[in-house]
């Protein structure tokens, strides 16, 4: 129990984790994107 409820909460805190980073990449792509249009 204790072993299934550790498991569960590092595996929530590694799809937490994969989020964030997936926004941050997002937003400098989009930062980047936007960026490049201003010049144009």
């Amino acid at each position: 129990m204790f072993l299934n409820k550790y498991f569960l909460l590092s595996f929530g805190q590694v799809i937490i984790y994969q989020l964030n980073l997936a926004w941050s990449t997002n937003f400098l792509y989009f930062f980047k994107f936007f960026s490049i249009n201003d010049y144009s």
